[in-house]
């Protein structure tokens, strides 16, 4: 499934990416092949070894709950945060700092627990459930073989 479209105004964008893990560097590296502004950061330089070099080379390594991270990784300017890491309670700790203290246009947190991921909502969280995802894909799947 392709949520990435190259085109203009996707690549316009200026991201921030939190977490260099499975889908973290898979989201960089979709919207840097799309002409987006990517900046990663990663608490693991090793972690950001899978990203294409010129990504790689510009990744910041730090704690994201850091203002200061966030600031040095471009949080400043970006119109997107995603929070990929694989810790759902630091995800939506990244993404309401970004929404709330940075103003991001628009905040996603990836939240692999779906009661947490509930809660989250509760508290005005914008989260991508991963869980609940891959759910809805299978039923979808299964629907147009029945069909």
């Amino acid at each position: 499934m392709d949520i990435v479209h190259s085109d203009a105004t996707v690549s316009r964008l200026s991201v921030v990416i939190v977490g260099c893990g499975r889908l973290g560097s898979l989201a960089a590296r979709r919207l840097y092949e799309a002409g987006s502004h990517v900046q990663v950061i990663d608490r693991s330089a090793a972690s950001c070894g899978v990203l294409p070099p010129s990504l790689a080379a510009a990744a910041r390594i730090g704690d994201p709950l850091l203002p200061d991270v966030l600031r040095a990784g471009g949080i400043d300017e970006a119109d997107c945060c995603l929070a990929a890491t694989e810790n759902d309670t630091l995800n939506a700790a990244v993404a309401m700092m970004c929404s709330r203290l940075f103003c991001v246009g628009l905040t996603l947190a990836c939240i692999a627990d779906q009661p947490r991921a509930r809660s989250y909502r509760r508290l005005g969280i914008d989260v991508l459930c991963t869980v609940e995802l891959a759910a809805a894909k299978v039923v979808e799947r299964i629907r147009q073989i029945a069909v």
